[in-house]
């Protein structure tokens, strides 16, 4: 082992790419047998650190020991080799090969005849399920498996590379809480087993939860390292942004009761998803649409901005009856969306920010149907979403994808504003971004409620249901089980209504 019993130990490690110090002299280390807490806001270096170490890439400074011996990982293959895993919030698993295929892939039992042994591939792969403690049938295609198990046959595949390190990213991002439940107690079991592990999540809650400590980057450096139970989510946070954030959510400027109906729904059903359920938004509200997994809401706004057809009912926008049966027919009464799926359906990763942000209205600053951009006015454009958005990032020209989590966010709410919109539908409004940045689009949510827009949204975060919204409604079986205003909601109360504890309108 390293000096004090570490498994693994960094001392001033450092990358650089262009423009940017990503990781900037950092010394870390993780003990066998540890859930290590890894933490920070978007930007802080906690993907490039942990891809250092996973092989993907070679520092330019500093040094690591691994059992006290200095290591230089300049490939995945030898980090693995050296029992270290790295298990990264977009599963690298093949989705048309078998789980024992996925688990041993390129590392398949052969026969004599140098065909694979699939009665020894199953044997393995089970052997490692059984060890986890879930029942996976080794024969399944990962296609047909649900998310939290795909995490658990990317774990499988970890342990069969007999890890010591397993490093996860954000596992329960897209899980539901029992999934996430299953996923804790995994972790807690591999802990037990003397396997090390660094766990990386925004939602500090898991990080106490689990962890025995919690190390905080900022902007490539580490702050600090805590023991989990000497310290506390406050200190926490201020350690992530630099100073105190205790305000993330703010009044509105007047009650939304006092203003006229923007949009209503009425007697509206998408199939498979909602049955006649009726509503109103006014201008300048902020209506939180709340539901677990399969309670109907992410449908429901997919089918009102014309993403999936409505089955029955009607919609009213600014007092009068529409028909919205594609996005362009939302986009021409002034609606605006923004998917939850940032990465795989929001933005163009090999694009540049601008070109991001600006797509939405290209035939509105080109000519010749499009041949030509008139690169003032798209430029004009960009700079006024990027100084009323905060957008940080080196210039217009710099790829999205190197974005922050927060800043690719608001690129996707730039480039939605940039309609016009009236009225704004967002999915998982803060998914995946850090403390600071959420506390961004909060401030940004309640200044456009203010100056009349209404803003309607969902959220699996239930500090943001609870404290955001004006209003909420809560969805369960694809009824509107229960409305709340902020003035009467709890968290309590929230997740009751979520699971079907009341169907009573609160008052």
């Amino acid at each position: 082992m390293t000096g004090n019993g570490e498994l693994l130990r960094t001392f001033e490690l450092c990358k650089t790419f262009p423009g940017v110090v990503a990781v900037d002299r950092v010394d870390f280390d993780v003990r066998p047998g540890e859930i290590h807490a890894l933490v920070g806001e978007n930007g802080a270096g906690k993907s490039t650190l942990i891809k250092i170490l996973g092989g993907v890439y070679l520092a330019d400074g500093g040094r690591i020991e691994l059992d006290g011996r200095e290591v230089s990982f300049s490939s995945t293959h030898q980090s693995q080799e050296s029992q270290i895993s790295v298990i990264y919030q977009e599963l690298n698993l093949v989705p048309d090969l078998s789980v024992a295929e996925n688990i041993f892939i390129g590392r398949e039992p052969k026969t004599a005849g140098l065909l694979i042994n699939w009665r020894l591939l199953n044997a393995r792969a089970k052997e490692l399920l059984d060890r986890l403690e879930v029942n996976i049938d080794p024969r399944a295609y990962v296609a047909d498996l649900p998310v939290a198990e795909r995490q658990m046959v990317e774990i499988a595949k970890a342990l069969s590379y007999r890890s010591r390190l397993i490093i996860m990213d954000e596992p329960t991002a897209t899980l539901t809480e029992k999934e996430v439940l299953k996923i804790f107690e995994m972790v807690k079991a591999l802990r037990a087993q003397g396997v090390a592990i660094i766990y990386i999540s925004h939602r500090l809650e898991e990080a106490f939860e689990l962890s025995d400590r919690i190390t905080v980057l900022r902007d490539g450096r580490k702050i600090g390292t805590k023991d989990t139970h000497q310290t506390d989510k406050d200190e926490i946070v201020e350690m992530m942004v630099g100073k105190v954030v205790k305000e993330y959510f703010a009044e509105a400027a007047e009650p939304a009761d006092s203003r006229e109906v923007l949009l209503e729904v009425r007697d509206y059903s998408v199939a498979d998803h909602v049955e006649n359920v009726s509503f109103q938004v006014r201008k300048g509200e902020i209506l939180a649409l709340a539901g677990v997994i399969g309670s109907g809401v992410h449908g429901l706004l997919q089918s009102l901005y014309g993403v999936i057809p409505k089955k029955t009912g009607e919609v009213f926008f600014e007092g009068r009856q529409v028909a919205i049966e594609k996005p362009k027919d939302a986009i021409r009464l002034g609606i605006g969306y923004v998917t939850e799926d940032r990465k795989n359906a929001g933005i163009l990763p090999d694009m540049s920010a601008l070109h991001n942000l600006t797509l939405i209205i290209i035939r509105t600053v080109s000519w010749l149907k499009g041949l030509f951009i008139r690169g003032r006015e798209e430029m004009a454009s960009f700079q006024r979403m990027k100084q009323a958005l905060n957008i940080k990032l080196a210039g217009p020209g710099q790829r999205v994808i190197f974005l922050s989590g927060g800043n690719q966010q608001k690129v996707l709410i730039g480039r939605t504003l940039l309609t016009d919109c009236k009225a704004l539908i967002l999915l998982e409004p803060t998914r995946g971004i850090d403390v600071g940045a959420k506390a961004e689009i909060h401030r940004i949510l309640r200044e456009l409620a203010d100056r009349g827009m209404s803003v309607i949204l969902t959220s699996s975060e239930l500090p943001e249901l609870v404290n955001l919204p004006d209003r909420c409604l809560v969805f369960y079986k694809g009824r509107i089980a229960t409305e709340f205003t902020r003035a009467n909601m709890s968290t309590e109360k929230l997740v009751a209504a979520q699971i079907g504890h009341t169907k009573e309108t609160a008052q």
